[in-house]
């Protein structure tokens, strides 16, 4: 059987004498998680989204230094568990609730009023639309219109 000649010895070898060990990014109070997906948006950095027991559903941004940020917090009308979470190709949100399929937003981009809040966001899902003059999810805002999510005119 290959080179392992007694499984057990080398079985408790590899699952070491020290548990591992790691600090919490975030713990929830009153709530259970009952759904996480998460999302890497590049150089390490990811978006992290919670779904609770009661019904609410959290967008984070999770930096490569652990730092985790709130980009927004929704509490759904059916406050019932939310059971899965999927990110569908225009970055919708679909969430899945005992007899509730509901699709909504990412991000509440319209929150950010200038170019300035747009960008120091951090919000992946968020760029400043010049010929709307207005911060938008980067889908809604046209390919032919310049969408400024790196720093303002």
């Amino acid at each position: 059987m290959g080179n392992i000649h007694s499984f057990c010895e080398v079985g408790l070898k590899i699952s070491g004498v020290f548990p591992i060990t790691a600090r919490p990014i975030q713990e929830f109070d009153g709530a259970d998680v009952t759904a996480v997906h998460f999302s890497e948006t590049g150089a390490g950095n990811g978006v992290l989204v919670v779904g609770t027991s009661l019904g609410r559903l959290l967008v984070m941004l999770l930096k490569n230094s652990g730092e985790l940020k709130l980009l927004t917090d929704y509490q759904l009308t059916d406050a019932n568990e939310v059971t899965k979470v999927v990110v569908a190709e225009d970055n919708d949100l679909i969430l899945l609730q005992r007899n509730v399929i509901t699709k909504i937003s990412a991000s509440n981009c319209a929150a950010h009023k200038t170019c300035s809040a747009c960008v120091s966001s951090g919000d992946p899902f968020c760029g400043w639309c010049a010929l709307r003059n207005k911060c938008s999810h980067v889908n809604d805002c046209q390919a032919h219109q310049v969408i400024c999510n790196i720093s303002c005119f």
